[in-house]
């Protein structure tokens, strides 16, 4: 390919392909949260591909999540009333619209479970190699795939194992979407309760960003007590999801627990409400590009209209290298 010579004088670490890709994975996966698990496991496999093909390392694939963790950790805290609740608006709501169109459903929830997009119907891949040992062809085999490319295998210093996770700044505004009733506090608790054990590299370097596992954070059953402290945190690789949800959610402002994230020391607190959004004509253009990398984790039933007449030789051109 032309211009690649030059990165026989370039440092590897980390990818910015890899980087690219989970900046776009994570913001989608964080603004469509019923599909995370599915959404991050097609975002690894554009990392994946750089080690397949001979480019990079695991550690620079690695590092690229990392980075791109933390830049959205930063856009969600710093721009989420003016940029990510709009965005999250116009992107659910195309995506409903086109549901609609194609008769899955008056609701995104509803179209998801029509056209059976977190099992069989949705996103799926047979590629095995020595981490990804299962294919992905669900909810719970793609937190799996995600979790086990997290480490790529690599030993852990069990000397350096048990270590207390403090989630990084920003961090939880990324779950703002996925969990509107909760707050900062709570949040990072369910940062925590789905965080890789300390140990594995990097882990002290990033700030705590290399523990941070998305599949699981933005898709789990959580469960408040009645001091609103949050008691389990479920996944969707040990439980059936249907997306984020908030059990005993009546008690998230109780004890100790701030009213609003503003209280908290965050951002204060805005729901999207996505699904009740008004879209308007000349947003459309805009969210072509979300909607055509959710093509395959939504599944061809839902979005054939988004793709209109793009070759599956495009695609399948282009799926070699991006989320």
């Amino acid at each position: 390919v032309p211009g690649y010579s030059n990165l026989q004088k370039n440092s590897s670490y980390p990818s910015g392909h890899t980087t690219g890709a989970y900046s776009w994975g994570i913001a989608l996966a964080g603004m469509i949260p019923e599909l995370a698990p599915q959404i991050m496991a097609r975002t690894s496999e554009a990392g994946n591909n750089r080690i397949v093909l001979g480019v990079h390392y695991p550690l620079d694939i690695m590092g690229g999540r990392i980075g791109a963790s933390a830049q959205n950790g930063q856009y969600w805290h710093n721009e989420f009333r003016s940029s990510i609740v709009p965005a999250a608006r116009q992107l659910r709501g195309y995506l409903t619209e086109r549901c609609q169109a194609d008769e899955h459903g008056s609701t995104l929830a509803a179209c998801i479970a029509n056209v059976k997009a977190n099992g069989a119907g949705g996103y799926t891949n047979g590629f095995l190699d020595s981490v990804a040992s299962e294919p992905v062809k669900d909810q719970a085999s793609a937190v799996r795939v995600y979790t086990a490319r997290l480490t790529y295998t690599f030993p852990q210093n069990t000397y350096r194992s048990g270590a207390d996770f403090m989630a990084p700044r920003g961090a939880a505004d990324v779950l703002r979407l996925a969990y509107p009733e909760l707050h900062a506090d709570q949040r990072n608790a369910i940062l925590k309760a789905t965080a890789l054990d300390s140990g594995y590299p990097l882990w002290q370097s990033s700030d705590g960003w290399q523990r941070i596992n998305w599949a699981k954070a933005l898709c789990a059953r959580v469960t408040l007590d009645k001091n609103g402290d949050v008691s389990k945190v479920e996944t969707a690789d040990h439980v059936t999801l249907t997306g984020p949800s908030v059990i005993n959610a009546q008690y998230a402002n109780i004890g100790k627990h701030p009213a609003s994230d503003s209280a908290a020391g965050e951002n204060s607190s805005v729901s999207a409400g996505p699904d009740l959004a008004v879209l308007h004509a000349a947003q459309r253009p805009a969210l072509m590009v979300g909607a055509g990398v959710l093509v395959t984790i939504l599944g061809a039933g839902a979005t054939k209209a988004v793709m209109g007449k793009r070759s599956e030789k495009k695609r399948a051109e282009s799926s070699t290298v991006r989320p």
